[in-house]
């Protein structure tokens, strides 16, 4: 599957709480992640990637909202097996078949997690280096 960029779609890299759809309903949660969030991008990014900028940050209370237009989504919930394999399986049925699904787990192979992912080929494994500014990240195919 070819996938090319699109200046239109966005990056959704999400941590979603623990609800049945996959949303956050804690508002005051996703308050306090885009204050801190807005507090620091500008420094990071001065820090990191001459004459950038940042881009545009929003939140969501439900999970289909968040996922529009996107071209790659990370999960990056708790090491929890079968929560993995239904969140992905839901966000394989959300969206689009061009759109990249990574798992940011460190604890399972994408090929242990796609039980309930109908298009395989799409999901791979992300891991980001440490320290927390580093610019790298492998992707890894299931």
């Amino acid at each position: 599957m070819a996938h090319e960029w699109r200046e239109s779609k966005s990056l959704v890299s999400s941590v979603f709480r623990s609800n049945a759809d996959g949303s956050d309903t804690n508002s005051n949660t996703l308050k306090e992640a885009k204050k801190y969030i807005d507090t620091n991008l500008g420094s990071t990014i001065k820090k990191l990637v001459p004459n950038g900028r940042p881009g545009k940050l929003e939140t969501f209370e439900n999970m289909r909202d968040a996922l529009k237009g996107a071209w790659l989504v990370t999960e990056a919930i708790p090491e929890i097996k079968d929560a993995k394999i239904d969140l992905l399986g839901q966000l394989d049925k959300e969206l689009g078949e061009d759109v990249i699904i990574a798992t940011n787990s460190s604890s399972f192979m994408a090929s242990e997690l796609f039980e309930k992912v109908e298009n395989k080929d799409r999901l791979v494994n992300t891991h980001y280096y440490m320290p927390p500014d580093s610019k790298y990240v492998l992707y890894v195919s299931a």
